[in-house]
């Protein structure tokens, strides 16, 4: 005698609420089964800056009642000097990391385990701190980052 079993599996475009209950298979919006190393796409984010020396400047924007952690940092730099980019979530927060971008290259970090936001609705933030001789030349950076309840 065959016995038959039926799976539901709930389609997600948000993070579900944190509770006890029963785990759900997750699945994206069109019914497939998630199976990516950290999240559905859209619960993907990313951002683009182009650093001014000295000034902060959000990259990624923060998202209400939401933790976004970071996976993918790429620097690119257009001057003749290398250059550090300090890496904080929220304005004027603790540097988290930092990027060094050599002169007139790109830089990139990828994180096997994310870079983990410590606050709901912060953004992830990026400044030039290059100390000593200094160039005007344009840093510009990319962060990709992943929506955490």
């Amino acid at each position: 005698m065959k016995k038959e079993i039926s799976i539901f599996v709930k389609r997600r475009r948000t993070n579900p609420t944190a509770s006890d209950d029963i785990s759900e298979v997750a699945a994206d919006d069109l019914g497939r089964i998630v199976m990516t190393p950290y999240q559905v796409r859209d619960l993907l984010t990313s951002g683009f800056a182009t650093l001014t020396r000295g000034v902060e400047t959000a990259v990624i924007a923060g998202v209400a009642s939401t933790l976004i952690d970071v996976v993918v940092i790429t620097g690119s730099n257009t001057s003749g000097i290398a250059q550090q980019v300090d890496i904080r979530v929220g304005t004027g927060g603790s540097i988290i990391d930092s990027l060094m971008i050599p002169a007139t290259s790109v830089a990139s970090k990828q994180y096997s385990v994310p870079l983990l936001s410590n606050e709901v609705a912060q953004a992830w933030t990026a400044i030039n701190s290059t100390a000593g001789e200094h160039s005007d030349s344009p840093v510009s950076i990319t962060m990709t980052g992943i929506q955490n309840v």
